[in-house]
């Protein structure tokens, strides 16, 4: 997944369910060819949210308990694998060099069955309806 980065800051959003991994990508610089320059390099730090964290190739995980990131053996540029570790929310932040960031939203769709209509309604469709009451009518 590309994450754009841009004079705003540019953010993505995507699910995923426990063990699933994800690429983490920053485009090209199209009109040099050349990559954007991670923050750190291969590895650094920066200060955020008033706290010294660590970066892999410009990127960040807000909640290393929930995800991990590791180097993309497949490239040397900004790119990561995120792995979904536990259930929950988390954030990457990607930081360049010139003071942009990027951020990709990990959300997650908890395990449901339909069976009421807070989990989505019932499979059968009986959605708010009396079916009691209807059936009398109908009679």
């Amino acid at each position: 997944m590309l994450l754009g980065i841009g004079n705003n800051i540019g953010s993505t959003s995507i699910n995923l369910a426990v063990g699933e991994e994800v690429q983490l990508d920053i485009p090209n610089d199209y009109k040099s060819g050349k990559g954007w320059f991670a923050r750190g390099g291969e590895k650094g730090t920066i200060r955020y949210l008033g706290k010294e964290r660590d970066l892999l190739r410009g990127f960040m995980v807000e909640n290393d308990n929930i995800g991990e990131i590791r180097p993309n053996p497949n490239k040397n540029a900004a790119s990561v694998i995120y792995l979904q570790k536990l259930s929950g929310e988390n954030r990457i932040y990607f930081f360049a060099e010139t003071g942009e960031m990027a951020v990709c939203n990990i959300t997650q769709i908890p395990v449901h069955d339909h069976s009421s209509i807070m989990q989505g309604g019932p499979a059968y469709a009986t959605y708010y309806t009396n079916v009691e009451e209807q059936t009398k009518q109908e009679q």
